[in-house]
């Protein structure tokens, strides 16, 4: 008795997904300033985000978990009442943020509007094992396809052959919460990081048995 394996086959989809508890976190501030003219401008922006940086450090972060964007510059307009008049000059940069110990999330976020910083851009948890736990959930993803591949096979009557192909479909990385602006209430309200959930996907195709 021969078996011969069509390499058309079987496709399925196949998921994985592994939960886990954050154990760090990315913060990303914005700070601006603005000034009739560009030089006021730039000077008040680049001591508001030494006030920041400062203060972010005396709440226990390494000074090299702080990293700072270049200055960017705009002009600000009235357009009120048809007008369309230069009032001023708007300064800004991003102060990026790693946090170890994300219970001190809030009083971090605190610190830094305190210290004069205008909006969060993102708050972004994460794990130091997401490359560990996302192999984890390939794995997993792969034994999902396997066993559907298994059913339909044995719904149809056939039996499964070799695998002929996997292909991982794109998994995300790490999703941001929305960033929201840092107003003086905002200091009352906990950012709670949640669990993260990594996932996988993968298309499979295993080869049908002919006898």
């Amino acid at each position: 008795m021969t078996t011969n394996q069509d390499p058309t086959g079987i496709t399925v989809h196949g998921q994985g997904r592994v939960d886990v508890e954050p154990d760090r976190a990315e913060l990303q501030l914005a700070v601006s300033r603005v000034a009739a003219q560009p030089a006021g401008a730039f000077q008040e922006t680049r001591d508001a985000v030494g006030s920041v940086r400062a203060a972010l450090q005396a709440t226990g972060i390494a000074e090299d978990a702080i990293e700072v964007s270049r200055l960017r510059l705009n002009a600000v307009y009235d357009y009120s009442n048809g007008r369309n008049a230069l009032t001023g000059h708007e300064a800004s940069a991003d102060v990026t943020v790693v946090i170890k110990d994300i219970n001190a999330t809030d009083g971090i976020i605190t610190s830094a509007i305190d210290a004069g910083a205008n909006a969060v851009q993102s708050l972004v948890f994460d794990t130091t094992r997401r490359a560990e736990l996302q192999a984890a959930a390939q794995r997993a993803a792969v034994t999902d396809a396997l066993q559907k591949a298994a059913v339909f096979a044995g719904a149809a009557g056939v039996s499964g052959g070799d695998v002929v192909s996997i292909e991982e479909v794109s998994a995300g990385g790490p999703i941001p919460m929305a960033g929201r602006k840092l107003m003086a209430e905002s200091a009352d309200q906990a950012f709670v990081s949640g669990s993260i959930n990594i996932e996988a996907s993968v298309i499979l195709v295993v080869s049908i048995n002919r006898t």
